[in-house]
């Protein structure tokens, strides 16, 4: 962790206690990469006086001094023929559904492929010159955000991808004379979003900002973890996939494929890692305990998984859109007409259901972790001011507190067979106040002796080669 001495701002605020999300707006403008990964896998500004570090807090998403969610949607969304929700902020429609054209990006997707297609049509129209999302760098064995201008590598920038990334180099590198699109998670949109507000090339250069949903974001640990789960040396890798569709699976019981450098494909159900609840906060930042922002409110379009009863069951996915954007909405509509994409009309009652853990755990839940932090008198970002009152049960308290404790617990310098014994009681707990725990050692018992007995089988096709 490196601060600005001798300068109070409220971005060494936000980095001295935790807050950082390794996004990069503070050193768009710095003249040199100023980003790095510290011990936990977490990139951290390295900051300078030299680049006028003090007037960036405008730009940091977990700045208090930086416009939030509301303020920015008032100023980028003028059509008043606009609704608003206060789960989903401002939007023009709300849809579920997924790409059917001949392209299939569908298959190569995460979810719905509804994300990749449309930026596949705004580049096919020449709205776009390019767009900027997260890619694999096969040299680097790293994923990391990259500027995509050639339609035939489109695929290459679709699939979800549980791993730490910046945009400050990508961004000083674009093209003030081309239009592009930027693919982030919310707080990286509204970042960027408040960089756009007082930076021209930016504002000028971005023509649309297309949010993807975010339960949370993982330090490199979470991708750590999951190598040393199949016994696979990061230098060996060629490929890596954390979210691999299993036919006939639901959606939410995807796969982790892994190809090595020695044309070996591992493909496991996720299942099978330990920690793979979402719930526990393993391997989690800080930061995202302290985000209200499940929908991507300052996006002009945001997808996600559509967590609903009917398509969750379809192992191919399902994106839950919501736009803002008239423009967009008219691609939209025109590829429904020729059927290169299926949709359907939602509503804001379904969208806050298809995400209803997440929204339970930004809203009751940051109450519960912000009432924590003023009675510590502990400094924490300033949020939005919901205005409802959540009579929680015990249990529910006691839920969200043992989470905290696990993402303190999971954030070590290196992964070991101590995380689980350095864990297990604080996850027995979390299940014991969520009702569950029953369920949790049934599932746990079975992930062990699966484990167990591959292990076994790899031992005795060595020995006897059979």
């Amino acid at each position: 962790m490196t601060l600005v001495k001798k300068i109070s701002t409220d971005i060494n605020k936000v980095i001295s206690n935790g807050y950082c999300v390794g996004c990069g707006s503070c050193v768009v403008k710095a003249k040199k990469n100023a980003m790095q990964l510290n011990n936990y896998g977490q990139y951290i500004p390295k900051l300078s006086t030299k680049d006028n570090i003090d007037k960036n807090d405008k730009y940091c998403p977990f700045s208090s001094k930086s416009l939030n969610e509301n303020e920015i949607s008032k100023i980028v969304f003028k059509n008043k023929s606009m609704k608003y929700n206060p789960y989903l902020g401002k939007y023009k429609s709300v849809h579920v559904g997924f790409e059917k054209s001949s392209l299939n990006l569908r298959k190569s997707s995460s979810s719905g492929g509804l994300t990749t297609w449309l930026l596949h049509e705004l580049m096919l129209k020449g709205d776009i010159d390019a767009f900027i999302s997260v890619g694999w760098s096969s040299k680097k064995k790293i994923f990391q955000y990259q500027i995509f201008d050639n339609l035939k590598k489109i695929k290459d920038s679709s699939k979800t991808r549980y791993y730490p990334v910046e945009f400050s180099q990508v961004i000083k590198n674009i093209d003030k004379n081309k239009k592009y699109a930027f693919v982030g998670v919310p707080c990286y949109i509204k970042a960027l979003r408040n960089h756009s507000i007082h930076n021209p090339v930016i504002k000028n250069s971005i023509k649309y900002y297309v949010s993807i949903l975010c339960g949370h974001q993982k330090n490199r640990l979470y991708f750590d973890h999951i190598l040393k789960s199949l016994k696979v040396l990061k230098k060996d890798i060629s490929s890596f996939d954390f979210r691999h569709k299993i036919k006939d699976k639901p959606a939410n019981k995807y796969g982790i494929e892994v190809n090595t450098v020695f044309k070996k494909k591992i493909i496991t159900p996720v299942k099978n890692v330990f920690a793979n609840d979402w719930g526990l906060n393993f391997f989690k930042y800080k930061a995202c305990d302290f985000c209200d922002d499940v929908s991507g409110e300052t996006a002009d379009i945001s997808f996600g998984d559509a967590w609903l009863n009917k398509e969750a069951k379809d192992y191919r996915g399902h994106n839950i859109v919501v736009n803002r954007n008239l423009k967009l909405e008219s691609i939209l509509k025109e590829g429904m007409n020729n059927k290169s994409i299926s949709l359907r009309r939602s509503n804001t009652k379904e969208f806050f259901l298809s995400q209803k853990s997440s929204y339970n755990h930004r809203r009751e839940g940051l109450m519960v972790r912000i009432n924590e932090k003023k009675d510590n008198n502990d400094w924490y970002p300033k949020k939005r001011n919901f205005k409802k009152n959540f009579n929680l049960k015990l249990n529910i308290i006691k839920k969200y507190r043992q989470r905290v404790i696990l993402q303190k617990l999971s954030n070590v310098k290196y992964v070991s067979k101590k995380l689980y014994f350095k864990t297990i009681i604080p996850i027995i707990k979390y299940h014991y106040y969520s009702k569950n725990l029953l369920k949790f050692l049934v599932r746990e018992s079975l992930r062990i002796l699966l484990n167990l007995l591959n292990n076994i089988k790899k031992i005795l096709f060595i020995k006897y080669k059979f």
